[in-house]
């Protein structure tokens, strides 16, 4: 049964096409007609014909599931065993026919998950990627000890607000945006400026997403108890 909520409460989702489109659904099917949906796409995903070589490799390792839809576009391979950083990237492998497991959390948990393996005589990491990202992951593991390497999968390209999105910032409006990423953070801190943002809540998914914000622009920015979307979701329910 959808909650009750201010109906003047106003959510803008952001994440690219197909994830936000998801997130957009779950908030309709919990908060029903009591809050305003704006989607507008900040990022683009294009996935990248990379040269994939998985000679030698172990374990693959992602930290988002277009990392994991970038690798079963290029391979066929499915009996590599996968870690994931959290459970919907471990869904999403999973889905495709991968053998999972999921650190349940951040990079750094995932970086103490690949350590606990790492005693498995497999091979390698292959760490699958955007082009961008918040945290060097190969180095980290190497800085570890273990052997990794890296592959580009996918790029991320920066979209513009819509103007539907754009109206959302008149200062009247109570407006809430959920941040999944540092780098819609920074795309989002890009196309605000100008924008009265005063009665505007960000969410943020990490302390990492809120730390490329300039906090001062906003009436509020909260972090999620945990980096998942159904942490997020929480915290806009209490919000609303």
């Amino acid at each position: 049964m959808p909650m009750a909520g201010n109906p003047g409460t106003y959510v803008l989702v952001t994440r690219p096409r197909a994830q936000g489109q998801a997130f957009a659904a779950r908030l309709k099917a919990r908060f029903g007609e009591s809050i305003n949906i704006t989607q507008s796409p900040l990022l683009e995903i294009r996935y990248l014909d990379a040269d994939l070589s998985l000679q030698g490799v172990g374990w693959l390792l992602f930290t988002s599931a277009n990392g994991v839809r970038g690798f079963a576009a290029l391979s066929e391979r499915r009996d590599i065993p996968a870690l994931c950083v959290g459970d919907r990237t471990a869904q999403m492998a999973a889905t495709l026919g991968m053998t999972v497991e999921s650190a349940a959390g951040t990079v750094d948990d995932l970086l103490e998950l690949a350590r606990a393996r790492a005693g498995v005589s497999r091979g390698a990491f292959l760490y699958l990627r955007g082009k961008k990202v918040a945290r060097p992951l190969v180095r980290m593991l190497r800085d570890a000890g273990l052997n990794a390497r890296e592959a580009v999968v996918y790029e991320q390209l920066p979209r513009p607000m819509t103007p539907q999105a754009r109206d959302l910032f008149d200062g009247a409006r109570r407006v809430v945006v959920p941040l999944f990423s540092p780098r819609s953070a920074n795309v989002f801190m890009e196309q605000v400026q100008g924008l009265d943002t005063s009665a505007t809540t960000v969410v943020c998914i990490s302390g990492n997403v809120a730390d490329q914000l300039e906090r001062a622009r906003f009436g509020q920015v909260r972090i999620a108890s945990a980096p998942n979307a159904a942490a997020v979701e929480r915290e806009i329910a209490a919000i609303i």
